[in-house]
């Protein structure tokens, strides 16, 4: 959750090399819809808005120790989209969204982000049905 400019929310990333890489890879002003395998649904919808450093640099201001999340204790400060809330009701099923959406969309054991075109992103967030939404 985001406290003010100086203590954005943030997007965490596994503290290994693989993580680490895949952090520094995503552009600045990416988007990306959240889908938490746990509960199997879609989430939020989250634009990255700073980099590894700057996440870092934030995480001291939201007062985090070091390695408090861990094993994901590398951060990108992001802004929130969308949000389905409560998750457990309200956010998109990956069939019912694929479904609707046309996007024959997939996850691997491990897979911690998974890029795909803007016509896709598009066509999977408006098929779910999000409580609030961020211009």
């Amino acid at each position: 959750q985001a406290v003010g400019d100086d203590r954005p929310a943030l997007m965490n990333f596994k503290a290994d090399a693989a993580g680490r890489a895949l952090a520094r890879r995503v552009p600045i002003g990416h988007r990306a819809l959240v889908y938490v395998t746990d509960v199997q649904l879609f989430i939020w919808a989250i634009e990255f808005t700073g980099t590894v450093e700057g996440g870092e640099a934030a995480r001291l201001r939201h007062g985090f120790a070091a390695g408090a999340h861990k094993p994901f204790s590398i951060y990108r400060p992001i802004r929130f989209l969308a949000r389905a809330e409560p998750y457990e009701r309200r956010g998109g099923r990956l069939r019912q969204v694929c479904e609707r959406s046309g996007v024959p969309l997939a996850f691997s054991q491990g897979d911690s982000l998974v890029f795909i075109s803007r016509d896709e992103y598009d066509r999977l967030y408006r098929s779910i049905d999000w409580t609030s939404e961020t211009p």
